[in-house]
């Protein structure tokens, strides 16, 4: 198996294994993501020389770059920042945007089932009164808006897991 293949069997290892603590233990540990940080740099520098360096950091900065205002409103967890980060590193800049893109895109697909099942035709008013407010204001507000029994919050590590999956079979199957 080429080197390329072994690093990204290691970002679907890393998304897995966040994915299951995320929602066993609504937590994303730093024993899974600094290591698979610093193998991500540590890999793509011994394979690439500056170039792998250059990729691994140009990985990490975007996937952070992009979470960071996420976490700062609230919207996400630190966690899920460093998982991310982690995967930019492993499998560069595509990897952790694209992982983020599908991530997303799976996670409101998440949303609205989980909150179809918890709200059971009740209260929808409510659930479109916050999405009106969460795009004037922070996420934090629009969540409290909802009420105690919408408040649950959503394991977006597998969401992100999901998004991996998802770039790499669409990479394997020509998608891009």
């Amino acid at each position: 198996m080429p080197f390329s293949t072994w690093v990204l069997v290691g970002a679907v290892i890393v998304a897995a294994v966040a994915a299951v603590t995320d929602l066993r233990y609504r937590r994303v540990p730093n024993w899974l993501t600094v290591p698979a940080l610093v193998a991500g740099v540590t890999l793509n520098l011994a394979a690439g020389g500056r170039e792998g360096l250059i990729t691994a950091g140009a990985g990490a900065l975007a996937g952070g770059a992009i979470m960071l205002p996420l976490v700062l409103i609230g919207w996400v967890g630190a966690g899920d920042m460093k998982l991310v980060t982690a995967l930019g590193a492993l499998g560069g800049w595509r990897l952790a945007a694209g992982s983020l893109g599908a991530g997303t895109l799976v996670g409101g697909v998440f949303v609205v089932c989980f909150l179809a099942w918890r709200l059971r035709a009740r209260a929808w008013h409510r659930l479109w009164g916050a999405v009106l407010l969460a795009g004037a204001v922070s996420g934090r507000q629009a969540i409290r808006s909802l009420g105690p029994e919408l408040q649950t919050p959503v394991p977006f590590a597998v969401c992100i897991g999901l998004g991996v999956y998802v770039m790499l079979a669409g990479g394997w199957a020509g998608w891009w």
